[in-house]
């Protein structure tokens, strides 16, 4: 294989340091600088989630490696930007803190028990192909903290947010927590 077909993994694995740089930048800096840098991170993340699975289709280089990279990057990705809205300190959630804690620990323990089977699956050589309910969660979790984060930016950089954005994104947050609980018993089944 040459390194052109290495390209695709090696773009699943620039994920990993921008999503540390997220986290450290949204969830432990205070200054609005950290956190603009964060979310460029972020967004910068999520693009190369796009990229990687177009080029590895399109160069023929999918691998057994970039198969269990790619979901893990994900989960990952998304952890990081769930746990950083609710350790954000000045995230007002009006009422919903603690629903938005059940439902990203609700996420967090889907993802860990699904990474678990996928791992387990895939020494066995019969890797789990993604069901529809997972990509639409995967959908919901990346749109609910893109908006997130723009929101967040917004209100960092000219003061400017509404209860009802804030609302939206607890319930894109409980939308995604519902989707992780029918995907994971799909694959479950």
């Amino acid at each position: 294989m040459t390194m052109r077909h290495h390209l695709p993994n090696l773009i699943t694995l620039l994920r990993f340091p921008l999503t540390a740089i997220f986290l450290y930048g949204f969830a432990w800096q205070s200054t609005v600088e950290w956190r603009l840098i964060a979310t460029g991170c972020f967004y910068l993340s999520a693009l190369t989630d796009l990229l990687d699975g177009v080029l590895a289709r399109r160069m023929g280089a999918i691998t057994r490696i970039g198969a269990f990279l790619d979901p893990l990057a994900d989960k990952t990705q998304v952890l990081a930007g769930f746990f950083a809205l609710i350790l954000r300190r000045d995230m007002e959630w009006e009422g919903w803190k603690t629903v938005v804690v059940a439902a990203v620990l609700v996420i967090a323990l889907r993802e860990l028990v699904i990474t678990i089977v996928r791992a387990y699956k895939a020494y066995h050589h019969r890797p789990i192909v993604t069901s529809f309910v997972a990509k639409a969660k995967t959908t919901t979790e990346l749109i609910t903290l893109i908006v997130a984060f723009a929101v967040l930016a917004a209100i960092d950089l000219f003061g400017w947010g509404h209860p009802f954005l804030i609302h939206l994104i607890g319930l894109g947050i409980i939308a995604s927590a519902v989707l992780a609980v029918l995907s994971a018993v799909d694959y479950l089944k």
